[in-house]
């Protein structure tokens, strides 16, 4: 089982019973659900969702620095809702999210129950990251090489100049398709589990 999954909401600044507002969002409220927050006190290297072959690399190279400096290991996923969507009712489900990390966590060969996820409904996701991340945190993030700059290499250069300490770590063309095809296979295989 996982050791910690949050599911935050960005939304308006207003308390409604259930919901936990944190106050030190500047224009938008983070909703916090169903798990509480872990924090064992020890080093946390972030891994910041990408993309599915990304990720894979990101987590294997977390997960090698982890063990030598006895860190925590915390993926991030920042799903950006349009405006167009309900911040409460985004289009893609947390449960969907939480089961495509899982997949995604065993296709790189890692425990699960040793990974916190934590998921973030947001309209930005750097002003997510802002709030998220603690000054000089340690992230790694994942990509694909292209020949051209990448969405993570922008968000590599954006975080470093926030002053945090960022990895950015290659992930092979020749793992895209069978990475893909794993995890649609591992995916398929949870929602079943769920519905039974």
């Amino acid at each position: 089982m996982i050791s910690a999954t949050r599911v935050r909401k960005a939304e308006s600044n207003h308390q409604e019973p259930g919901r936990l507002i944190d106050p030190d969002m500047d224009r938008e409220g983070l909703y916090i659900a169903p798990a509480a927050r872990h924090d064992s006190g020890r080093l946390h290297i972030h891994v910041v969702f990408t993309t599915i072959e990304g990720t894979i690399a990101a987590l294997r190279s977390a997960a090698d620095y982890a063990a030598s400096l006895g860190a925590d290991i915390t993926l991030l996923v920042t799903e950006v809702v349009y405006y167009r969507y309900p911040l409460e009712t985004p289009p893609v489900s947390p449960a969907f999210l939480q089961d495509r990390c899982i997949a995604v966590i065993e296709e790189a060969r890692l425990d699960v129950s040793a990974i916190n996820i934590e998921i973030y409904f947001c309209r930005r996701q750097m002003q997510c990251l802002q709030f998220r991340l603690k000054p000089r945190s340690i992230v790694v993030i994942g990509e694909r090489k292209l020949y051209w700059p990448s969405r993570e290499l922008k968000l590599e250069r954006t975080l470093k100049l926030l002053g945090h300490d960022v990895l950015l770590v290659n992930a092979g063309f020749s793992m895209f398709k069978s990475h893909s095809r794993s995890i649609r296979h591992r995916l398929a295989e949870l929602l079943a589990a769920r519905t039974r």
